[in-house]
C-alpha cells in the first residue's frame, strides 16, 4: 500500500495517463487520481514532446498522414517520399499547446513500417 501511495504522489510527466471518478471531484478540484497504462510511447526529443502513433499516408494525398487518434496530419514534402500510401507505419508526432491554449499536433518523422493491417483497412474508409 505504501508503494502505490508513493507512486500516486509523484508529479505527472509528459505521457502519463490518469483517470478519476466523479466522486473525486469537489468544486472543480480533483482530489484523487489513478494512473493507467499509456496509450502511446512518448519521449521528449530536442525539447519537443512527442508521441509514437501507427497510421498510413493517404492514398489520395501524399502529404496527409492518418491515424486513429490523430487524423489528417500534414507531412512535409521530403517525408512524403519516404513511405508508400496505405502502408502501415509508425510516426513521431509533436504535441504542444499554443498561446491560445489550443492543442497543436505536427508531424515530426517516420519511425518504422508496422505489421498492423487493421490500420490500413480503417484508413481506407471515407471520413464522414
Amino acid at each position: 500500500m505504501y508503494c502505490s501511495r508513493r507512486r500516486l504522489e509523484r508529479p505527472l510527466s509528459f505521457g502519463d495517463v490518469i483517470e478519476w471518478d466523479d466522486a473525486d471531484v469537489t468544486n472543480k478540484l480533483i482530489s484523487r487520481i489513478r494512473r493507467v497504462p499509456p496509450l502511446f510511447e512518448t519521449r521528449i526529443y530536442d525539447g519537443r514532446s512527442q508521441v509514437l502513433v501507427s497510421g498510413v499516408v493517404s492514398p489520395s494525398d501524399k502529404f496527409l498522414f492518418w491515424s486513429q487518434y490523430f487524423p489528417r496530419i500534414e507531412i512535409d514534402s521530403v517525408s512524403s517520399n519516404d513511405v508508400l500510401p496505405n502502408v502501415s507505419v509508425s510516426a513521431w508526432l509533436n504535441i504542444a499547446v499554443d498561446a491560445d491554449r489550443r492543442l497543436c499536433i505536427e508531424f515530426d518523422s517516420f519511425e518504422k513500417v508496422e505489421c498492423e493491417t487493421s490500420i490500413v483497412a480503417a484508413a481506407s474508409r471515407p471520413l464522414h
